[in-house]
């Protein structure tokens, strides 16, 4: 469980709403924030970008926080990775209305996450690991 935790938490993106910006300037934006946070193990600020509905399906699914999800996943990563998440690359951002998929890579892995536009900022809706 512990595993289906940290992974739920390792790559993410949400969206910091800023005026004159594309939203694919603000998805990318976004999946740095979080990815910044995580590598931080700054659980508050990664939680913040992530919609209600992803915080609830990790209540569900039995963490006892966002933030103590983040600051486990941290504690998982080792350096390599860590120093990886502050240099996500950007393979492709499809929107779609209020929604969004950003396909990107950590080190060699790929992954895709899911955003939705929550009151104008988009918001991780469910962080999905690389594969």
């Amino acid at each position: 469980m512990r595993v289906a935790l940290v992974t739920a938490a390792l790559v993410g993106s949400t969206l910091l709403s800023a005026c004159g910006t594309s939203d694919e300037d603000k998805i990318r934006e976004a999946v740095r924030s979080f990815n910044l946070a995580l590598a931080d193990g700054d659980g508050p600020r990664a939680c913040s970008y992530m919609t209600g509905d992803a915080i609830r399906k990790m209540a569900r699914a039995g963490a006892p926080s966002c933030k103590a999800v983040i600051e486990l996943a941290h504690q998982a990563l080792d350096k390599q990775m860590l120093k990886a998440f502050r240099t996500v690359r950007y393979d492709r951002i499809r929107v779609r209305d209020d929604h969004a998929t950003v396909r990107f890579r950590v080190l060699s892995q790929a992954g895709t996450q899911r955003l939705t536009k929550v009151r104008g900022e988009w918001r991780l809706e469910a962080p999905q690991p690389p594969r």
